[in-house]
């Protein structure tokens, strides 16, 4: 089987844009949007609570346990001699068949984007019509939905960034992930 070559642009992640694949924590457009029906006073009166903003799934039919995992992930990008970050070549997907998937970036910049999500639908393989890239900011997190081909984390800028991952996992290999590796995918960022 041949290798599918794709080359696609990066967009900046929002809430509707992401839709398709999961759905997302992202402060500075959730508060000020959901603000109303969502939001309810929290500790006292000294906080603000919207909910339900990301949801978790688990379809396991098997014993599984609901795990937060860190994961410490490395920048990756190609640089023109600007040191500019310009490309990342992608070359495996990864789903997750009977679990969300959230990526929760610690101690992220709200102004900068940090790292980037390549996402796709489809069920056996990637349905490469679907897929999509994403600039994230470091306050915003990331619930990849059950079933959603993703990339593993890519870090897009100088220093590593530290993630707590919340997965349920029943520890049998393919049932936790499945991977996809004949693809390469060029993003522009």
């Amino acid at each position: 089987m041949s290798t599918t070559k794709i080359t696609i642009n990066a967009e900046p992640l929002s809430v509707n844009n992401f839709r398709p694949y999961g759905s997302i924590v992202s402060p500075r457009e959730q508060i000020t949007k959901e603000i109303g029906e969502k939001q309810c006073n929290a500790n006292q009166g000294t906080a603000i609570k919207i909910r339900k903003i990301t949801q978790l799934q688990n379809d396991f039919n098997v014993k599984s346990t609901s795990n937060i995992n860190i994961f410490q992930c490395f920048p990756q990008t190609i640089k023109t001699e600007e040191e500019k970050n310009t490309q990342h070549i992608c070359k495996i997907l990864e789903k997750h068949p009977y679990s969300s998937q959230t990526f929760i970036p610690l101690c992220g910049n709200p102004d900068k984007y940090q790292y980037l999500v390549i996402v796709s639908n489809g069920t056996d393989k990637p349905d490469f019509t679907s897929l999509k890239a994403f600039l994230c900011r470091g306050d915003q997190a990331v619930t990849y939905g059950k079933g959603t081909w993703h990339a593993p984390m890519i870090v897009i800028n100088d220093a590593p960034i530290t993630f707590s991952v919340l997965i349920n996992e029943c520890d049998i290999d393919e049932m936790d992930c499945v991977e996809y590796d004949n693809v390469q995918i060029t993003v522009n960022l």
